[in-house]
């Protein structure tokens, strides 16, 4: 059968992207995605895809453990669950090879989510509600937070 409205492959720089990890979508078309290129967030309205970057470092999807169960940072082994989260207002958390990162596709922002001084690495599945509060299951426990001032 044929879609309806439309449809295509999205590329980067040239590349078409494959689908590594989690990835979300709001209503207004904003998205948030792992790739086999790494991280992008994009707006299906205006066909923009950028890279998203921390401190320039490209950063890559990454739940944080493998299926024995060992943590897994930077992309060694079978990675399974991992989850992005996008809200309306295009605030977002994801889990990644540096850790659990919050943003704005707005803005562009982006900063490693810490605890104490400690980064936050992702284990399996995180939640984020649009009052900004969120649940994330890390290697270091569950923790329950608020990205608003």
């Amino acid at each position: 059968g044929q879609v309806g409205g439309f449809a295509g492959f999205l590329t980067l720089d040239g590349h078409r992207l494959y689908a590594d990890e989690g990835m979300a979508l709001n209503e207004q078309g904003q998205f948030l995605a792992g790739t086999s290129r790494g991280v992008v967030q994009g707006d299906l309205d205006d066909g923009s895809l950028t890279s998203l970057n921390l401190a320039g470092n490209k950063l890559y999807a990454n739940n944080g453990v493998d299926e024995d169960g060992d943590e897994d940072h930077s992309g060694d082994g079978y990675i399974q669950n991992t989850t992005a989260a996008l809200n309306e207002d295009g605030s977002f958390i994801i889990g990644t090879s540096r850790g659990l990162i919050a943003g704005n596709v707005n803005d562009g922002s982006a900063s490693v989510l810490k605890v104490h001084g400690h980064t936050l690495y992702p284990n399996e599945l995180l939640t984020l509600n649009g009052n900004g509060q969120f649940l994330l299951g890390t290697s270091q426990g569950l923790i329950a937070g608020d990205l608003t001032p």
